[in-house]
């Protein structure tokens, strides 16, 4: 129990650090727009997908890896083309991020100045995700929680400041700066 306690709460403060924004949006913006802003944030999930699945698989791996001293060189095998491949991708698909959008119809197309934002937040989350699934592996299971927990209050307050005066791109920017922020404390840890 001591030592699943604090993976439960930092896996319940993630859930709630990456969807507590819509409780600010539809409080400043409505229903339409959340539901326009949710596209968008659907098209975040499917897009790091990839990555939660490979640092999921990869966790005995860099157990392993830790063991032998050689977990830093793990981090950065994995790493580096899954952050590469997240870049190269949203590079690509923010240019377009109306036409994305509008597959899924005209309303979504409000949130087309959120996507570019949540696009370069899928970038951060996959940094992220390789750097706190180390630190799972090393057994710092309070320093993931402490760091959930400060990602929750940094969204919180972003999103508290942007949304009122930027919308969905106030939102998508509070993500964008809480998932670099995982990725530094998860690099610092």
């Amino acid at each position: 129990w001591r030592m699943t306690l604090p993976l439960g709460l930092a896996a319940l403060f993630q859930q709630a650090y990456f969807w507590v924004d819509n409780l600010f949006v539809r409080a400043w913006c409505g229903d339409e727009l959340l539901g326009a802003y949710n596209i968008g944030m659907r098209v975040l999930s499917v897009a790091i997908m990839v990555v939660l699945f490979a640092t999921g698989a990869a966790l005995p791996w860099y157990t392993r890896e830790h063991a032998r001293g050689a977990l830093a060189a793990a981090v950065e095998r994995m790493a580096l083309p899954l952050v590469t491949l997240a870049a190269c991708g949203a590079a690509l698909l923010a240019p377009w991020s109306a036409e994305a959008l509008g597959i899924f119809g005209e309303h979504a197309r409000a949130a087309t100045g959120a996507l570019p934002w949540l696009l370069a937040a899928v970038v951060a989350i996959h940094l992220g995700a390789a750097l706190l699934t180390a630190l799972i592996a090393t057994g710092g299971r309070k320093q993931l929680l402490w760091i959930s927990a400060t990602a929750l209050g940094i969204n919180l307050t972003l999103n508290w400041w942007l949304v009122p005066s930027y919308a969905l791109e106030g939102a998508a920017a509070a993500t964008l700066c809480t998932e670099a922020a995982v990725a530094g404390m998860g690099w610092i840890a």
